[in-house]
């Protein structure tokens, strides 16, 4: 239920009053809050809007290839053209024709169009030439073949309706397999909505915290759409098939059809094997196996065919380093090692066996450039070092052609505007498609940020960030600072991309320098020792904090302009986590914290993520007696304003998270800020625009009086 604009004017109103503010409009305070809040706002979505560059990616520009690339059509500048490749000729073209039509969203088709499947009342249908039947009669609401219920925390309530089943046809067979999960023996918890209409409602939820009995297991079927034949794939003994997350990979049809591969894992990723199953009989025979005394780190698997699967590329961290590596489906063992180096492998976008080439993407370009900037690399099947196809120390985003003669590549920097050019496959640029123009953003005063480099607490480390000034900045003055958090361990929150409506930029309009600092234990691109960092610390809580405090100090020991005396730190969801447990770690340091949907309690957040990164939280290395450490342990150290902020419905961290910490503070006797918001979700400030401009003032208001004394809204 969306609020009116009334009823926002009577909320802000009344949060000013609550916090005795009645009286702090007036003076020269008020007026600067109020100048810094209007430049604020005037860069943030959608007022923003109007100043943006256009999009330049490739599917802002609508490419086109032809069929036997011989031709490729963008639009550009509201004008469609098209480039003759053979002779570089350009010309315009006519615009328009009739849009091709979809099949139903809900709705997954066989190779050749003879079969749909979907689900309905947790069952699987298909429908064919000779009408629609039942496939399945054993779906039920915890065991469910309907993907609107296919979460790794899924709720009573589809939350993803009218999703197309977890379904793959095997080559261009009737056959497919179908993935399913069995809830039912996990314990259930409520959600509850304050707000729901006729009355107040609660939500059941099954959801396996760390160390629990009974967890998620999942199915996969072998389905013959044509008879209805259908054969369970066995997984007895082990955790996971395909992946730990819901609907997330790691199922992966042969291109003849003829045979199914897959991953299972024990329950914390401390084996992982790559399987294969013959259709339609279902034998399993395994084709690799990892093993690791701590985890298998990659927890997304990709497995890449090579021809018609006589060959495997396979991602794996076993060298310390996300790499691929050239397996033999037949004789069921290693070939090669594809890659090495300082380097991470993300995806391969492109395989060529007749010329025993393929392409992928990597972080870093192995030459010792920024590890988090995304590049394009060719390499040989046959072994030797890979080639980087682009030259700019920038994040690179490559769409190939249909044999991958030719690549589409967009690429920027936090500081540079996306540039989208037409490159050969040796990554000779051939034709400049577009470039992202910034001149009204820049004559309206916006100024890029800065990324930085600084070193870890250990002294040997490097750490990346990016950091935003005011744009009226005056190195004369001194100024608060901000640091927006966020603690991995899958991934950090700093931006390598342009990205100027940054929610970042416009905080420091405010009068702020705003960091968003990377920390060891936060990305998975640097390496298994960094990304391990959390495990082999020991405490999950604290194993960023001594790195983002000696971020902010070495940043601010040449930069005299930064005020170390004036330290804030927000974050949301881990980063919230990571707010408060910075203020309880250096409470004489940071002066204010803001901390939405934190997940305090990681005894009571999601099995799955908790133990692949962490462990067992009472046998394993970050775990104790009562379970891993939490927020609630140390709030008596609490000296800082906190606000703490939570969706009232969150379904991924729960709203008790935050309450248990509530819980602590009032019995430490320890004043503190609470906001909770009735019936939203985790994403609190993507749901609907009144909850994201509420949220967003009340975070600028609380830093702004606590660290400029100002703070009065409008």
């Amino acid at each position: 239920m969306k609020m009116t604009r009334d009823l926002l004017r009577c909320l802000v109103m009344w949060t000013v009053a609550a916090h005795g503010m009645a009286d702090a409009g007036a003076g020269e305070g008020a007026d600067n809050w109020t100048t810094g809040f209007e430049r604020a706002e005037a860069f943030i979505q959608p007022q923003v809007g109007k100043l943006l560059p256009r999009d330049v990616s490739a599917a802002a520009l609508n490419v086109k290839w032809a069929e036997d690339e011989s031709w490729l059509e963008w639009t550009a500048d509201g004008k469609r053209q098209r480039m003759e490749l053979a002779s570089g000729k350009v010309t315009s073209v006519e615009t328009g024709g009739a849009a091709s039509k979809a099949g139903p969203s809900d709705r997954v088709s066989s190779r050749d169009g003879r079969f749909q499947i979907y689900a309905k009342d947790h069952n699987l249908f298909v429908t064919d030439a000779a009408g629609t039947r039942q496939l399945t009669d054993d779906g039920e609401l915890w065991r469910t073949f309907d993907a609107g219920y296919a979460d790794s925390n899924p709720q009573s309530r589809p939350v993803y309706a009218g999703s197309p089943p977890l379904v793959h046809f095997l080559g261009d067979s009737s056959w497919f397999v179908a993935e399913r999960w069995d809830y039912r023996e996990v314990s259930p918890v409520w959600l509850a909505n304050s707000i729901a209409t006729p009355r107040p409602a609660s939500i059941e939820q099954r959801r396996a915290y760390p160390g629990d009995k009974n967890i998620p297991t999942a199915e996969l079927w072998l389905i013959d759409a044509a008879s209805g034949t259908r054969r369970a794939i066995n997984n007895e003994g082990w955790a996971y098939v395909g992946n730990m997350d819901v609907a997330s990979g790691g199922i992966f049809p042969s291109p003849d059809g003829r045979s199914l591969y897959f991953v299972r894992m024990q329950r914390q990723y401390e084996v992982v094997e790559l399987c294969r199953v013959a259709v339609p009989n279902g034998e399993i025979e395994v084709i690799w196996r990892e093993q690791r005394d701590s985890h298998f780190t990659v927890r997304d698997p990709e497995l890449v065919f090579v021809g018609q699967g006589e060959q495997l590329i396979w991602k794996s961290d076993r060298d310390g380093r996300v790499h691929y590596y050239l397996l033999d489906a037949r004789r069921k063992k290693l070939i090669r090692q594809l890659t090495s180096g300082d380097f991470a492998v993300n995806q391969v976008l492109h395989v060529d066996a007749a010329k025993r080439e393929f392409f992928f993407d990597a972080y870093g370009d192995g030459q010792g450039g920024d590890p988090y900037y995304m590049h394009v690399f060719r390499g040989s099947l046959n072994g030797g070092s890979p080639r980087r196809l682009d030259t700019e120390p920038a994040t690179h985003s490559f769409t190939p052609s249909s044999s991958a003669k030719y690549f589409i590549d967009t690429f920027s920097t936090v500081e540079t505007a996306p540039r989208t050019v037409l490159r050969d496959r040796n990554g000779r640029i051939v034709k400049e498609l577009a470039v992202a123009k910034t001149d009204s953003l820049r004559a309206a005063g916006w100024q890029a940020p800065e990324r930085y480099k600084v070193k870890a607490a250990d002294d040997a480390t490097d750490l990346y960030g990016v950091l935003w000034k005011p744009f009226d900045f005056d190195p004369k003055r001194r100024y608060p600072v901000v640091a927006v958090v966020y603690p991995g361990p899958s991934g950090d929150s700093v931006p390598t991309r342009f990205s100027p409506s940054h929610n970042n930029a416009a905080l420091a309009q405010l009068g702020f320098i705003v960091i968003a600092p990377g920390t060891r234990g936060s990305a998975s691109s640097r390496g298994v020792a960094f990304q391990t960092y959390a495990r082999t610390s020991g405490n999950i809580r604290d194993y960023t904090l001594p790195d983002l405090r000696k971020s902010i100090e070495s940043l601010a020991a040449s930069r005299p302009w930064m005020d170390v005396a004036r330290v804030g730190v927000v974050g949301h969801s881990g980063g919230g986590f990571m707010t408060l447990a910075a203020m309880l770690h250096d409470p004489d340091f940071y002066k204010v914290g803001v901390a939405s949907a934190g997940n305090h309690d990681n005894n009571i957040y999601e099995m799955n993520s908790g133990e692949f990164y962490w462990g067992d939280p009472r046998t394993g290395p970050t775990g104790g007696p009562r379970g891993y450490v939490t927020n609630m342990d140390e709030v008596q150290r609490l000296k800082g304003a906190l606000l703490l902020i939570h969706g009232e419905t969150d379904s991924d961290v729960p709203v008790a998270s935050t309450l248990r910490v509530v819980d602590a503070l009032v019995h430490a006797n320890k004043v503190f800020d609470l906001l909770i918001l009735p019936g939203k979700d985790h994403s609190i400030r993507y749901q609907e625009p009144t909850a994201d401009s509420y949220v967003r003032r009340r975070t600028w208001k609380y830093l702004s009086e606590h660290l400029l004394g100002t703070g009065a809204t409008k």
